[in-house]
């Protein structure tokens, strides 16, 4: 859990809050969240007008961004895990659990 701490740090802090608050999420909110920016690639003329948008550079991007709020929650998810785990074991001197896969 320690290692989880210190790759994560404030951001657990964040997502608590933010689940204490939501019962649902999506990845862009998580995301802003996090400060993980989800943007178009745009290229645009002098006035602001969109000429084109890369699409392929754009979906690269947000697939990265994605990955990224993905590799955050698994983290911060077992992280929780764990709490709960450590939290049992402290109270009952042991802990069991079932789960599906």
């Amino acid at each position: 859990m320690k290692r989880i701490e210190g790759k994560l740090g404030d951001k657990i802090k964040k997502i608590d809050e933010y689940f204490a608050e939501n019962d649902t999420y999506s990845d862009s909110e998580i995301g802003k969240l996090l400060g993980i920016e989800f943007e178009e690639t745009r290229n645009t003329d002098k006035n602001g007008e969109i000429k084109e948008i890369n699409m392929l550079t754009s979906w690269n991007n947000q697939g990265k961004q994605e990955l990224e709020v993905k590799r955050v929650l698994a983290e911060y998810f077992d992280y929780k895990l764990g709490c709960q785990i450590r939290d049992c074991i402290r109270e009952k001197s042991s802990c069991g659990f079932e789960s599906e896969i």
